[in-house]
C-alpha cells in the first residue's frame, strides 16, 4: 500500500531550525528512505554542493504525524490497539520494571497504577513530538523507549506490530521488552528516551526572584481542590490563607532548594512547591510555578496526585512532601 512519508532536514548545529521538507510516496519506510536520499542528492546538486558535503551539515529525519492518543478504543483513534486489557498490560510493565509505587494514596480512582498509566501516556506524546519512535526497515514493527529500567538497570521498550486494520490505530501492542531481548534486533537502532528540557538550570528554584500569584484563577476556578474548611471560606479569607502559606513556602525553599520539584506540563518545565495550609509537615496542595526571565508566577494549585504525575515524567520525585 502506497503511503506518504515526510522528512525534515535540519542544520546539525541548529537542531530546531528547519532547513527543508521532503514528502515521499512509497510502500515502506525503507523504500521512502532510499527515495529521500536520491531527492537529497538532486537538492544538494541544485545548490552546487556535493552530496557528501551536504550530509556533513544537515540531519535527515523521517517526520511522521503520530496520533495524539496512545491507546485506541472502539470510539477513539490512537497510536496502538491493545489486544489485552490495558490494566493487564501495565501490570506486566510494573512487574519487569524497577520496583516503584505507582498508586494514588489520597485520590480514589477506578483502575490500578494510575501514575504508570499517566506516565506512559505522556511519555508517548513527548516521544511522538520528538520523532523518537523507531520503525523497522520493513515497516512491520515499531518501538519506543519507556524511560523505565529493570532492577538491573536495563532499559525497557514498548513494542508494536503493524495493524492490518488501520481504521483506529496503525499499530497493535505486542509487549514490553528489555534492551537485551533478541526480538529488538529487527530495529537497526533503538530509540532514545524522551527529553523534556535543554537547560538543567530550569530544574532549580532561584530564591532571588520575586514570586507573583494568579490568585483570581485559584480562588474562582479551582477552589474545589482545597480541603475543608478552606474551600468554604469567603474569597478574602481564602486569599489571606493562600498568601500566608506561600510566604512560608518561599522561606522553606530558600533554606532547601530540594523543596522545589520540577515537572513537565503543557510542553514546558514548571516547578512544584508545597502549599501547607495547617501543618508545615503536610502539604495539602502543590503550587505550579512558571519561570519567567525576572520572576516566577504561581499559575495554579494542583492536587498532590496531579502534581506527582506531572513530576514523574521527568524523574521519580523525592517524597519528602509530594505524596500522591
Amino acid at each position: 500500500m502506497i503511503q506518504s512519508f515526510n522528512f525534515e532536514i535540519t542544520h546539525k548545529d541548529k537542531p530546531g531550525e528547519l532547513f527543508h521538507m521532503l514528502s515521499i510516496e512509497a510502500e515502506s519506510q525503507k523504500e521512502a528512505n532510499e527515495k529521500a536520499q536520491v531527492e537529497l542528492d538532486f537538492f544538494s546538486q541544485s545548490m552546487e554542493i556535493m552530496p557528501t558535503e551536504f550530509l556533513d551539515f544537515v540531519h535527515i529525519v523521517p517526520k511522521i504525524n503520530y496520533p495524539e492518543n496512545f491507546i485506541a478504543s472502539k470510539d477513539k483513534a490512537g497510536f496502538a490497539w491493545f489486544p489485552i486489557h490495558f490494566d493487564s498490560a501495565y501490570k506486566d510493565l510494573a512487574d519487569i520494571a524497577e520496583t516503584e509505587d505507582w498508586e494514588y494514596h489520597s485520590t480514589p480512582i477506578e483502575y490500578e497504577r494510575p501514575i504508570l498509566v499517566n506516565y506512559i501516556k505522556y511519555t508517548y506524546k513527548r516521544l511522538a513530538q520528538e520523532n523518537k519512535i523507531a520503525i523497522s526497515e520493513d515497516g512491520r514493527f515499531s518501538c519506543f523507549n519507556t524511560g523505565l529500567v529493570t532492577d538491573n538497570q536495563e532499559p525497557i521498550y514498548a513494542t508494536f506490530e503493524a495493524n492490518r486494520k488501520k481504521d483506529l490505530a496503525p499499530w497493535v501492542f505486542k509487549g514490553w521488552l528489555r534492551q537485551g531481548d533478541r526480538k529488538l534486533t529487527v530495529f537497526s537502532e533503538l530509540p532514545d528516551i524522551a527529553r523534556f528540557f535543554d537547560d538543567p538550570a530550569c530544574l532549580f528554584f532561584d530564591s532571588r526572584k520575586k514570586v507573583s500569584i494568579n490568585l483570581q484563577h485559584i480562588i474562582k476556578d479551582i477552589r474545589d481542590r482545597f480541603p475543608e474548611p478552606y474551600k468554604s471560606q469567603n474569597d478574602y479569607a481564602l486569599q489571606t490563607t493562600i498568601k500566608g502559606s506561600i510566604d512560608n513556602t518561599k522561606e522553606r525553599v530558600r533554606r532547601s532548594y530540594r523543596m522545589a520539584i520540577p515537572c513537565y506540563y503543557s510542553d514546558k518545565i514548571q516547578l512544584l512547591l508545597p502549599l501547607c495550609l495547617k501543618d508545615p509537615k503536610h502539604a495539602d496542595l502543590a503550587l505550579a510555578v512558571e519561570n519567567y526571565e525576572d520572576f516566577y508566577r504561581v499559575t495554579t494549585c494542583l492536587t498532590l496526585s496531579m502534581a506527582y504525575c506531572d513530576a514523574r515524567l521527568i524523574a521519580k520525585p523525592d517524597r519528602e512532601w509530594l505524596i500522591p
